[in-house]
C-alpha cells in the first residue's frame, strides 16, 4: 500500500499502515483494541524506530502516510560504489531498522501464525 496523489488528481492516503505523523489510520484505531503480547510490542516497538528514521530521510514527504512497502521502496535508497561495487545505504539506520523489522515479523508470522493455518488446514 502506498499513500500517492493518482492520475485522477485524487488523493490516495494509505489507511493499512502505522504512521500517525498525519492522523488515526484504520490500522492504528483497530490496533487499539488488542492485548498486545511481547512479540506484538517488540514490532510496535521496531516500526517506531523505522518511521523515526523514514523521517530523516532526505526524499522523506511529510505529507504522506507511509507504510513499510512505501518505505522500503521509496527511502530505502542506496547506491554502489563505483571503486568496490559495494552497496552504499544512504541512511544505514533506517536500512538497519528495517531489516530488524523484517526478522521479527518473520520470526512472529512463523511462530503465531503458521500454526494456525495448519490447524484450520489452510497450508498442508
Amino acid at each position: 500500500m502506498r499513500t500517492f496523489t493518482g492520475s485522477d488528481g485524487r488523493f490516495y492516503r494509505n489507511e493499512l499502515c502505522l504512521d500517525s505523523t498525519n492522523g488515526e489510520t484504520i490500522a492504528l484505531r483497530d490496533i487499539k483494541g488488542l492485548a498486545l503480547g511481547d512479540k506484538e510490542q517488540a514490532i510496535l516497538k521496531q516500526w517506531e524506530t523505522v518511521i523515526q528514521w523514514a523521517k530523516k530521510a532526505e526524499n522523506y514527504n511529510p505529507a504522506l502516510t507511509y507504510g513499510v512497502y512505501q518505505i522500503f521502496a521509496e527511502l530505502d535508497t542506496s547506491h554502489v560504489d563505483e571503486t568496490t561495487g559495494n552497496t552504499i545505504w544512504d541512511n544505514v539506520e533506517l536500512h538497519t531498522a528495517l531489516a530488524g523489522l523484517k526478522t521479527l515479523v518473520k520470526d512472529y508470522y512463523n511462530s503465531e501464525i503458521v500454526p494456525v493455518l495448519f490447524e484450520y488446514e489452510f497450508l498442508k
